[in-house]
């Protein structure tokens, strides 16, 4: 069976989805990310990665928020990405041209990547985690901290979770 091009726009379309699939968009705690305040600290994706998976060897459990922060936003963000194609495929059909016809998409991709974000910083807040031993408690205490919220010791891992649109 042989492929029949029809139309003048066909070009378009095929330009309109190859802008779709070379972008990605990154959710999580990148490793190049913000310092932390406190001098010799590791940094908030290795404390992230730690959360995330636990450390038995330090008696820390898995207090996972990343996995399942993106898992809520998942929904969302296929109704996102399913509505930025079809906006890029009506541009095209409509016969706009933006740079590759990627505008639809590169607004889909910024969009998921604030609802991702948003996802795992909400699961930050609500949890449910495994409690603090005491302590850990006590040595929050100890600095001034009486949060006894698994990881909002000082809110620099919730607020150092962001997003990446980026090239594949």
């Amino acid at each position: 069976m042989a492929l029949k091009v029809l139309g003048a726009g066909f070009p378009l379309v095929v330009r309109a989805v190859l802008a779709m699939s070379r972008e990605r968009v990154l959710i999580g705690i990148p490793a190049d990310g913000p310092a932390r305040r406190e001098p010799n600290a590791p940094s908030n994706a290795v404390i992230g990665y730690v959360m995330e998976t636990g450390s038995p060897a330090h008696n820390i459990p898995a207090r996972q928020f990343l996995v399942p922060g993106l898992r809520d936003a998942q929904p969302a963000a296929v109704s996102i990405l399913k509505q930025a194609a079809v906006n890029a495929l009506k541009d095209v059909a409509a016969l706009k041209t933006t740079a590759s016809n990627g505008g639809a998409v590169a607004q889909g991709l910024e969009a998921v990547g604030v609802v991702g974000r948003d996802a795992v910083r909400a699961k930050i807040d609500s949890g449910p985690f495994k409690a603090l031993a005491p302590r850990t408690i006590a040595g929050r205490q100890a600095r001034g901290n009486s949060s006894t919220d698994p990881l909002k010791d000082t809110l620099q891992l919730q607020q150092a979770v962001t997003y990446r649109v980026e090239k594949k």
